[in-house]
């Protein structure tokens, strides 16, 4: 398997993976094993264990003796799962490591499937599109034994499980912003606000081996926080009502768009306080109203 040195691979460019895992033991094994599999692995990768109580540390350590570029770094134990908390494991892991020589940043969940050549396909796209600041692949995610392309603009969003940043781009957005929710798209907004292209490309395929980890509180709860959550990021009502009404066909279909209006709407009324700035949710806004026209006119089709 090609590693950086060769002829191939130093065409791209070196990147890292960080990835924060917490009690993966499930799908940890078969995370590490697409990633020994690519055609082009990285320079290093950090994973880091957040807080983890089952065997995921083990699972990772009998790796790390065998292949030297993977290292496992332990975090301090939280209370919950949040993105929060994912936030601060993977900017920590970052800061650990920004001596190192790499181009791109890929950060990757711990519960993910990738095609051989990932990897290797997103990193040519970055050097195809010199604008480009963030990219990737398009997921699927698990329905019982199927697997469901997952609803997203590929225009304007990778899914935070398999993003993978230019790293001057990341710098410049400061890493992932600890919010309860979103850090991924937030690292989207910001990164376009400092003139970075985000781009998805559907050739391109990941497999999310379980929904995601909202999906375990229950797919009503999971959409009642994803409504509270996009209110607090500073979703445009009538983008958030188009994004509510797009999503009706999607499980748990007309139930599911309800509860995620209610979320946005409660966390109105209660005048929950934003943690993003003014001009974070002034720029959104206007890039939401935005593509409402653009699909008024046609001109585009999809909401993130």
């Amino acid at each position: 398997m090609p590693e950086f040195g060769t002829t191939a691979a130093m065409a791209i460019g070196p990147y890292i993976i960080i990835t924060a895992a917490k009690n993966e033991e499930r799908f940890i094994g078969e995370t590490i094993e697409g990633v020994l599999a690519q055609t082009v692995r990285p320079r290093k990768w950090v994973i880091v264990s957040d807080g983890s109580t089952d065997q995921t540390d083990d699972i990772v350590r009998t790796y790390t003796t065998r292949y030297p570029f993977i290292k496992l770094l332990r975090a301090e134990p939280h209370t919950d799962r949040g993105f929060g908390s994912k936030a601060k494991a993977i900017n920590s892991a970052y800061e650990q490591n920004r001596n190192e020589e790499y181009e791109f940043v890929a950060i990757l969940d711990a519960d993910i499937s990738l095609e051989p050549n990932y990897y290797e396909q997103v990193l040519i796209q970055f050097t195809e599109h010199q604008d480009l600041g963030v990219s990737g692949g398009v997921l699927r995610e698990r329905s019982g034994t199927k697997y469901v392309k997952r609803i997203t603009s590929t225009c304007w969003s990778v899914s935070g499980a398999i993003q993978v940043f230019r790293r001057k781009c990341f710098e410049e957005i400061g890493g992932y912003f600890p919010v309860s929710g979103g850090i991924d798209a937030v690292a989207e907004v910001m990164a376009r606000m400092s003139g970075w292209k985000v781009m998805a490309f559907p050739h391109i395929r990941g497999l999310h081996n379980r929904p995601t980890g909202r999906a375990s509180q229950g797919m009503w709860r999971a959409a009642y926080r994803t409504g509270e959550d996009d209110y607090l990021l500073g979703y445009h009502p009538l983008f958030f009502a188009a994004r509510c009404a797009w999503r009706i066909s999607a499980r748990p279909y007309l139930v599911g768009s309800a509860t995620m209006f209610l979320g946005y709407v409660w966390a109105w009324i209660r005048g929950r306080k934003r943690a993003v700035a003014d001009d974070f949710v002034q720029y959104l806004r206007r890039e939401q109203v935005s593509r409402l026209l653009r699909l008024i006119t046609g001109k585009s089709g999809a909401y993130g």
